[in-house]
């Protein structure tokens, strides 16, 4: 209901009908994606689902890359991680599975969740960094 009332470019941040007068439950935590499709309208959440995308692509783009078999099954563990909170949190929200509380990746209202995303973004940039240093690092001393 409060994806729909948005409308097209969205009534403002924080100055939708149902998220303003409390219709939406829990609209920090597990149904951000409703407070931002109110506010910012489809146009705003195809924006937040490219970013998405975007980031997804570039995981799986970091797991291809690697030489290591621990470092791309690392690597594409994240990316499926992200994708199934991603995949369920929207199915929560519009209406399509049940609400079983995962929150939205790096968007959502919570220390934990948070800190596990960057904790996992973080290891996957020290795996594709030193996975580089190691490539870069054999041809200079070729």
């Amino acid at each position: 209901m409060a994806i729909g009332s948005g409308g097209l470019v969205g009534k403002g941040l924080l100055s939708g009908t149902q998220t303003r007068y409390g219709f939406v439950p829990e609209q920090r935590t597990d149904f951000i994606f409703d407070t931002i499709g109110e506010g910012f309208g489809f146009a705003g959440s195809v924006v937040l689902l490219g970013l998405y995308l975007l980031l997804l692509f570039r995981i799986v783009t970091i797991a291809e890359r690697q030489r290591s078999v621990f470092s791309r099954c690392y690597a594409y563990g994240v990316a499926s991680v992200f994708f199934f909170h991603i995949a369920i949190n929207l199915g929560m929200t519009i209406g399509l599975a049940p609400v079983i509380g995962i929150p939205l990746p790096l968007i959502s209202y919570g220390g934990t969740s948070l800190l596990t995303f960057s904790v996992m973004l973080f290891i996957l940039i020290r795996l594709m960094l030193t996975a580089r240093w190691c490539f870069v690092n054999f041809f200079i001393f070729l």
